[in-house]
């Protein structure tokens, strides 16, 4: 199936407004946790920084199919 390049822009948007959506609640759940000590607290940070690493590389990625 073949879409104009005003269509498939558009789309591509959407789907960047998603995964920064999806990055800032991450952000935010992860702001909003109470954690009973520094360990836990250091590797739920390691991980939330690798997914929010993974959100903008998937930003960047869809960015350059923008046509």
């Amino acid at each position: 199936m073949r879409y104009k390049k005003s269509y498939a822009n558009k789309m591509l948007d959407a789907y960047i407004a998603e995964v920064e959506e999806l990055r800032d609640r991450i952000n935010k759940d992860f702001a909003d946790m109470d954690f009973a000590n520094a360990s836990a607290r250091n590797e739920m940070e390691d991980m939330i920084r690798r997914m929010i690493a993974e959100c903008d590389r998937l930003i960047s990625d869809i960015r350059m199919k923008k046509v």
